[in-house]
């Protein structure tokens, strides 16, 4: 079990890297592994007999990685594999207890599929049973209903409360892509979704803390996204101008990577939408800058996907240093050298 785990997640942190298109073609290949997927991830819903957390989360990130390197490659499918929609939403908007892992994992697959507007040639979206004919204002949101766009966006509201760094980062990546996905089909939705009120309380929930406590990724993106959708009254001008002229005197040398490329998001969007900006603005962008390519360099979306996972990589290595220096040889070696992709 544990070996087929860390096995697991070292392919999908193999398939983020630069250079595995190949590796994903020859996994794609293999109709076995995609139905044994699809079994898998059937299994989330079960009660009894479910497989550890760590297996199933195994399962829903290998699946979104497979869908992301197949859809951006252009990759051949050899065997299609199935997903529940309906229990996608159900689990996301009533996640279990103590289950952030598998809540990040399946946020990382639903994301997957959101960025590519429920389109990937590898994973079918299909609906638990017969389903009604869709009302006429869910016509463009189509697969989802307007009524499953509301409940998921509590779910991660509720889910972004529990301040989980983990669950927060996959959560504000899923909220992400929903809002584009529904920017680009129903512009309106997408502005009503933003400007709920609860996302006001979920914005200051966060910032509790006082301080500099806004300078972490999930929240700088969760403000690049009410800024951008001009949701005023979840995030004034005055408060966007507090927080740049907090961010003028923040240490931003002490910061990670990825706390970096948020504040510089959140920072070209601000002065994007030509708000009310005093020159911090400039010198904080100057600043970032001066840190590249920390502040600047932008991650690969697989990569941005895996981000909060890769910490378990270390617990691998701790675990079972021997399996995971023999997978990743493998990695290097073994398929890039003896296999022949069918694209």
């Amino acid at each position: 079990m544990v070996s087929l785990t860390w096995g697991s997640y070292i392919t999908h942190v193999a398939l983020a890297l630069p250079g595995f298109s190949i590796a994903a073609a020859v996994l794609l290949s293999s109709t076995a592994l995609i139905e044994l997927l699809e079994k898998m991830l059937a299994l989330t819903w079960t009660e009894e007999g479910s497989p550890k957390t760590t297996l199933l989360c195994s399962a829903w990130l290998l699946t979104a990685s497979f869908s992301a390197q197949q859809h951006d490659g252009s990759l051949q499918v050899h065997q299609t594999l199935s997903v529940e929609l309906d229990q996608v939403l159900k689990a996301l908007s009533f996640p279990k207890k103590k289950a952030a892992l598998l809540s990040a994992a399946i946020l990382c697959f639903l994301r997957t599929a959101l960025q590519q507007s429920f389109s990937s040639a590898l994973v079918v979206l299909v609906p638990s049973g017969a389903q009604p004919p869709p009302a006429p204002e869910d016509i463009l949101l189509a697969p989802l209903g307007t009524s499953q766009v509301l409940s998921l966006v509590i779910g991660l509201q509720n889910l972004l409360v529990q301040k989980d760094p983990l669950l927060s980062h996959a959560c504000v990546g899923c909220l992400e892509a929903l809002l584009d996905y529904l920017h680009a089909r129903s512009p309106d939705i997408a502005l009503h979704v933003a400007s709920q009120p609860w996302n006001r309380f979920l914005l200051f929930t966060f910032l509790d803390a006082g301080g500099s406590s806004f300078l972490r990724p999930e929240i700088l993106r969760l403000m690049t996204l009410f800024v951008r959708f001009q949701s005023r009254s979840i995030l004034s001008h005055e408060e966007v101008d507090l927080v740049l002229r907090s961010a003028a005197l923040a240490d931003l040398s002490t910061l990670s990577n990825s706390t970096l490329r948020a504040l510089h998001g959140f920072l070209l969007q601000v002065q994007s939408m030509g708000l009310p900006a005093d020159h911090s603005i400039a010198q904080t962008l100057q600043v970032l800058e001066g840190l590249s390519p920390r502040g600047s360099s932008a991650q690969s979306p697989l990569q941005d996907m895996l981000y909060p996972f890769l910490h378990l990589g270390a617990l691998a290595r701790a675990e079972s240093p021997r399996l995971w220096d023999g997978v990743a040889s493998f990695f290097r070696t073994g398929w890039c050298a003896t296999s022949s992709p069918v694209l």
